[in-house]
């Protein structure tokens, strides 16, 4: 159970199948991740998600697996006007959501997700 081909995560799975030559059945096409997750729990189908889509989920109803092999990553990007052009409370939203990023990264509860420096 995967989102629609125009999603983003199905455009980057589908890249990765192609790449690696690997057949992936998608039984069903969900865009909203609240009623792909509930298909899910209901037993329809599997689905490959991000860290941050599963984190908050209840793992006793799910069976979570990482992905290795091959390696399944897309680039996220915190994006903003400069700081000239920024209001006072842009300026302090973008700082915030910065500092709540890197913790949740140092403290390991961003599952897959790595910060890297622009």
């Amino acid at each position: 159970i995967m989102p629609s081909q125009g999603h983003g995560l199905r455009g980057r799975l589908d890249a990765v199948c192609q790449e690696h030559a690997l057949n992936v059945e998608i039984v069903a096409e969900i865009d909203g991740l609240a009623l792909l997750m509930r298909a899910v729990r209901d037993g329809l189908g599997a689905t490959l998600q991000p860290g941050a889509a599963i984190s908050h989920l209840d793992n006793d109803a799910l069976r979570v697996i990482g992905v290795h092999n091959p390696v399944l990553s897309r680039p996220n990007f915190l994006v903003s006007l400069s700081d000239d052009e920024l209001t006072p409370a842009g300026l302090a939203a973008r700082v915030v959501l910065t500092k709540v990023m890197r913790q949740l990264v140092d403290a390991g509860e961003w599952p897959g997700a790595t910060l890297y420096a622009y």
